[in-house]
């Protein structure tokens, strides 16, 4: 075993189409994610040189490569989710969204409203996640990107709300531009991630998937649209 897989590079052309954020601050940002997966290549191949050694688990170097590794794969696979996400501009919500947040949060305005609270909370980054223990949706942090909170929870949105995501547009203004993110997310995408999850839960025989949410199996299905409060526009 050398390591995980590691996936090439993705290409997300959805980014053109985000507003709001610079083409400098986006473009900059896209090469902050190369870096890692190439990163994360160089070091999958120092860590199957390490397994098969068999080093010791007080050797520095191993305990720095396990470290780098971590921290590594998971930037990469954050800022994935994250740019997956963005450059929609449309409030169309599938109804399997929708009756998620609906029965979690009491309303799509409230469930906002806790994401965007949630996300002004941290430096680092904030999930969406579906727990498989409960079936609910919840709001968490995460301090840095080797730092994954919950295990048995599956990200369905990631915003990333370290400095460099921002402040070369918004400087000290992390409102803005939360707002800005939350505009241009993907809710087709969203309800994409989140059926995966609910695949999952429900091949593992969780009874929880099916109790709350039933056999759901189209993403696509009808969309229930509403608009922003004006208590989330003013990041409340």
């Amino acid at each position: 075993m050398s390591c995980v897989k590691v996936p090439a590079v993705r290409q997300f052309e959805n980014l053109v189409h985000v507003s709001g954020l610079s083409s400098a601050l986006i473009q900059d940002h896209y090469k902050l994610y190369l870096g890692y997966v190439h990163k994360a290549h160089e070091l999958c191949c120092h860590h199957g040189q390490a397994v098969r050694q068999k080093r010791s688990a007080t050797d520095n170097d191993l305990r720095n490569l396990k470290r780098d590794l971590t921290f590594t794969l998971a930037a990469a696979r954050n800022h994935e989710l994250y740019f997956s996400l963005l450059g929609s501009g449309e409030m169309d919500r599938p109804r399997l969204l929708s009756d998620a947040v609906k029965s979690d949060f009491g309303s799509f305005d409230n469930f906002l409203s806790d994401l965007t609270r949630t996300a002004l909370s941290t430096h680092g980054w904030v999930f969406t996640v579906l727990d498989h223990h409960s079936g609910h949706l919840i709001n968490i942090t995460s301090a840095q990107n080797g730092q994954f909170p919950m295990w048995n929870a599956t990200p369905v949105i990631a915003i990333d709300m370290a400095d460099h995501a921002y402040y070369y547009d918004y400087g000290s203004r992390r409102t803005e531009y939360l707002n800005a993110i939350i505009r241009n997310l993907n809710w087709q995408n969203v309800v994409v991630n989140l059926q995966s999850a609910l695949d999952a839960m429900m091949a593992a025989g969780l009874a929880v998937a099916v109790e709350k949410f039933g056999p759901v199996s189209d993403p696509s299905d009808a969309p229930a649209t509403a608009e922003l409060t004006s208590a989330h526009a003013a990041g409340v």
